[in-house]
């Protein structure tokens, strides 16, 4: 075999060589690929879920805000009307002695 043939024939292997290990990196990215294209649409579904749940939440907290505060005002007057009672109990004590 000459020279000029031997030398092809290396740097035809070499090219095989090289030419499979590219194909072996191109088929390891497309599966790394398509696991973060899994990962991006489940990521995708919790964020819906998570944007529903919020909406719901927001939905939740405008129906009871106005009772809430309601509640709050109803307690406003019976701690006055407890520390009113109080008042008069001590009075009513302190007129007893």
């Amino acid at each position: 075999m000459s020279e000029k043939t031997g030398g092809t024939v290396a740097l035809t292997q070499h090219t095989k060589v090289i030419l499979a290990a590219i194909q072996d990196s191109k088929t390891a990215l497309e599966s790394q690929i398509a696991t973060l294209v899994g990962e991006v649409g489940l990521l995708q579904d919790d964020h819906k879920k998570l944007k529903d749940r919020v909406k719901e939440t927001e939905e939740i907290m405008h129906e009871t805000t106005p009772q809430v505060k309601a509640l709050m005002q109803k307690l406003t007057l019976m701690d006055n009307e407890v520390t009113t009672l109080a008042i008069k109990v001590d009075d009513t004590e302190s007129r007893s002695r």
